[in-house]
């Protein structure tokens, strides 16, 4: 077999269970973009690359499978998830309305705080664009959601909202670095915060709403053109 995917050149272990460090090194790989929808993950090279028997791996796999990473296919083998349009609809359409429940139960909660953090975080996004650094700002734009997800002091809000996260993440990598969408995502970012601040919280939250719908649409629009992209 030949295997043109430079995941198994670049497998290395950090810190945690064996199965979870896999589970892990497997997932960042996933939402890279390092293992391609559709491509196969083989158990046997995953754990000889590593030194460690396969059943850490295999755990691994259904730790994946549960969040729907990977398909385990019987006699068939195991293969990264193929990205789809009604999966997008579905996961953005949970996270517009638990988001916009966020914003709001920040704003009842915690709004001094997340005011503040929420202005940190736009000085560095800022500075990030500045730098034209697509995977820092990326990180940055999902810290800057996370603060009023966090401040919302929801515990199952927080849990589910993280969740799909993990799941949306395959989609939103792609598509960060297209032209202007740093700008567009910041700008929008900065509205929110404004308002947030200004006490308009309706306006606020129609923001986040038309800023997360843009934001589907576009990923729509782009991954549709990739052949790997179910409809």
């Amino acid at each position: 077999m030949v295997i043109k995917s430079d995941f198994y050149h670049n497998v290395r272990l950090e810190t945690g269970t064996l199965s979870d460090q896999v589970k892990n090194h497997i997932y960042n790989a996933i939402i890279r973009g390092e293992l391609k929808p559709g491509e196969m993950i083989v158990e046997s090279l995953v754990a000889e690359k590593l030194g460690i028997s396969r059943a850490p791996v295999r755990e691994a796999m259904r730790m994946l499978e549960a969040k729907g990473l990977v398909n385990i296919a019987p006699r068939k083998g195991i293969f990264v998830s193929q990205l789809s349009v009604k999966e997008l609809k579905e996961m953005y359409e949970v996270r517009l309305n638990l988001e916009m429940l966020a914003l709001k139960n920040s704003y009842l909660h915690s709004p001094d705080k997340t005011v503040s953090e929420l202005e940190e975080s736009l000085e560095k996004q800022q500075l990030l664009i500045d730098n034209r650094d697509f995977q820092a700002y990326m990180n940055e734009n999902i810290r800057f959601h996370d603060i009023f997800i966090t401040n919302s002091g929801n515990s199952y809000l927080i849990s589910t909202l993280q969740n799909i996260e993990e799941l949306t993440l395959r989609y939103r990598a792609s598509s960060m670095n297209l032209s202007g969408r740093l700008e567009k995502s910041l700008n929008d970012h900065l509205a929110i915060c404004n308002f947030f601040k200004s006490g308009t919280i309706e306006k606020a939250l129609k923001t986040l709403e038309n800023h997360i719908i843009s934001s589907a649409l576009r990923l729509q629009e782009e991954l549709s053109k990739d052949k790997s992209f179910i409809k």
